[in-house]
C-alpha cells in the first residue's frame, strides 16, 4: 500500500531531547505514513520553564511537512489536549505525547484496518496485558490511532480543571451519555509497544509535577524540584 498523510496531536512540554527521542522512534517504526505531506498539532506548555522553548517547534519540523504549534502561557495539561483534539479535521489522527518510545514497526494500514469503523481508538498498550475488548474499552491518552468522529463526541462539556483522560473515562462510564457503544482497543496485548520515556527523565532531571491541592485527577499545573 502507498503511504498515507496523517494528522497528528502531541501535548508538549519544554523537553526537547525528549520529543526528539519520542519523533525518531515513531517516524522509523510507524511505517505507511508519508510524513513529510502529514501534520502534527503541538501544544507546548512552558515546563519547566520557558527557557529556549522555540527549541520543542524546531524539533517537530524535522519530522514533519507541516507544523502547527500553540504556545501556552501558563501550564494545563486539559487545555493542551482540548486545543489539540479540536484542531484535527480528517476522518482519523494519531496521539502522541512527547514522552514515549515505539518498541517494534507497526503498519498504519493494519491499525486502520483494526480501527474499523465502529471503535474508538486503537491503541498501541504500553505493556503486555490479557485485558481484551470486552473487559475494557475506555478512552487513554497512549499512542493511539483515533476515529476523530467519535472522539470529539467527549469534547462538549470538556472541563480544563479535570484531567482530560480522567474525565473522558467517567464519561464512558456514564452510560447516559451512550459514549461507551464506541470503544478502544488494543492493537496487540500479547506485546510491550509503546514505553513512557518521560518519567526517567523526570527522575533525571529531580522534578516532580504539582497538582491542585486535593485533587487526585486535576491536570498538573506546574513542576517543582523533588525533595
Amino acid at each position: 500500500m502507498s503511504k498515507i498523510a496523517l494528522e497528528f496531536t502531541t501535548t508538549a512540554c519544554n523537553r526537547p531531547s525528549v520529543l526528539n527521542a519520542t519523533y525518531a522512534s515513531y517516524c522509523k517504526n510507524l511505517t505507511g505514513i508519508d510524513f513529510s505531506k502529514s501534520t502534527v498539532y503541538l501544544y507546548v506548555d512552558p515546563a519547566p520553564d520557558s527557557k529556549n522553548i522555540q527549541m520543542v517547534e524546531e524539533v517537530a519540523r524535522k519530522y514533519f511537512g507541516t507544523v502547527i504549534v500553540n504556545y501556552s502561557s501558563s501550564p494545563n495539561f486539559a487545555a493542551a489536549a482540548l486545543w489539540c483534539f479540536s484542531q484535527v479535521k480528517g476522518e482519523f489522527f494519531f496521539h502522541l505525547e512527547d514522552d514515549w518510545k515505539l518498541m517494534k514497526a507497526i503498519n498504519i494500514h493494519s491499525m486502520i484496518s483494526k480501527l474499523g469503523t465502529s471503535n474508538l481508538q486503537c491503541v498501541l498498550n504500553k505493556g503486555r496485558t490479557s485485558i481484551t475488548i470486552k473487559e475494557t474499552g475506555e478512552p487513554c491518552f497512549v499512542p493511539s490511532l483515533i476515529a476523530t468522529q467519535y472522539w470529539k463526541k467527549y469534547l462538549t462539556n470538556f472541563r480544563l480543571d479535570i484531567n482530560p483522560e480522567y474525565q473522558m473515562k467517567v464519561l464512558f462510564k456514564n452510560k447516559s451519555t451512550g459514549l461507551f457503544k464506541n470503544r478502544s482497543i488494543y492493537y496487540n496485548p500479547a506485546q510491550e509497544l509503546s514505553k513512557d520515556i518521560g518519567r526517567s527523565w523526570l527522575m533525571a532531571n529531580k522534578l516532580a509535577r504539582s497538582y491542585t491541592p486535593g485533587a487526585k485527577w486535576s491536570p498538573w499545573i506546574k513542576w517543582r524540584n523533588k525533595k
